[in-house]
């Protein structure tokens, strides 16, 4: 076991408000592009649950296809 000694800890109550703070100017450049990706007819560019995040590109989908 080793004991954290900096940062914020994994499910801290902090973890998602600093994650909403660090990301959130990446999540408005990102939304700017107008770069959307489809999910089962449901368009979306950036999921987001908590302190959790997906970005999708339409390099990815090129990539991975």
């Amino acid at each position: 076991m080793f004991k954290t000694t900096v940062g914020v800890k994994q499910g801290g109550p902090l973890s998602p408000k600093l994650f909403s703070i660090y990301v959130e100017e990446l999540i408005e450049e990102r939304m700017k592009t107008n770069l959307i990706s489809e999910i089962d007819g449901i368009k979306t560019g950036v999921l987001m649950y908590a302190d959790d995040l997906l970005i999708m590109t339409d390099y990815c989908a090129r990539t991975m296809g």
